[in-house]
């Protein structure tokens, strides 16, 4: 269960006297950790000159007063049906269609991660990276042939990512051995189940193919520099003469 906290700004009440200047203001405020009416509490308070001197709450369900005034307030509002009967069904008719919509809009609101994963092998470094994921809790792990490893870990601290959304990376300093496993694992609640990211060495071959293409790349351009300088050097350049 999550737990939220939801201030009713457009029905927040404010007045001043212009007297004495001091500030009288109303809130209506709604505490939640579920959807469900039962784990709702609402809150109605009155404040004068920043302090609190009635509050109604659906907890206790009556009013309380806090100061010599609010204490007369409260005696006069519990003893009014009408006016208790209303404020008892602001739980229902404020709050929950409220809470409801919260949930839907922001609180159960998920994107599952874009997860990247390189190698470095010069530096014996993996880096593990996840964008794009909401909400912001995330859990990025490592395992080597399927045991969970620990050491030579760094993880950066979770970043926005822009509209809401994270992202997060994590770096394992290792040196693989031949037929070693490497993954990164990574657990959020847009995840149904956790998400192993494996590394996947380069194959000696696929070394060779890449050797081969750069080394083809080099000659190419070496002989194409030759050709422009044979040419430069074969052209006759023209003597300007007076007319």
């Amino acid at each position: 269960m999550r737990t939220g906290e939801l201030l009713g700004a457009s029905l927040l009440l404010l007045g001043l006297t212009t007297s004495d200047g001091f500030l009288k203001y109303d809130t209506e405020l709604c505490r939640f950790n579920s959807s469900d009416l039962k784990d709702i509490e609402y809150v109605y308070s009155e404040y004068y000159n920043r302090v609190e001197f009635l509050r109604f709450s659906s907890r206790v369900d009556w009013y309380t007063g806090y100061t010599e005034f609010g204490l007369r307030e409260a005696n006069i509002a519990n003893n009014d049906t009408d006016r208790l009967t209303r404020r008892r069904m602001m739980k229902q008719h404020y709050c929950l269609q409220h809470v409801h919509m919260w949930y839907k809009n922001a609180l159960n609101r998920t994107s599952e991660s874009e997860t990247l994963n390189s190698f470095i092998s010069s530096a014996r470094l993996f880096t593990c990276s996840t964008f794009g994921f909401f909400p912001r809790s995330i859990s990025i792990s490592w395992t080597i042939n399927q045991q969970p490893h620990t050491s030579e870990v760094s993880s950066t601290d979770t970043l926005p990512d822009g509209d809401w959304l994270y992202q997060a990376h994590s770096q394992l300093s290792y040196s693989p051995r031949f037929r070693d496993r490497v993954s990164c694992w990574v657990e959020h609640a847009a995840l149904r189940d956790a998400l192993e990211v494996p590394w996947e060495p380069v194959s000696h071959g696929d070394r060779n193919k890449i050797a081969i293409g750069i080394s083809g790349s080099v000659l190419g351009l070496v002989l194409a520099l030759s050709g422009v300088l044979y040419y430069c050097k074969r052209r006759k350049v023209p003597v300007n003469s007076e007319l």
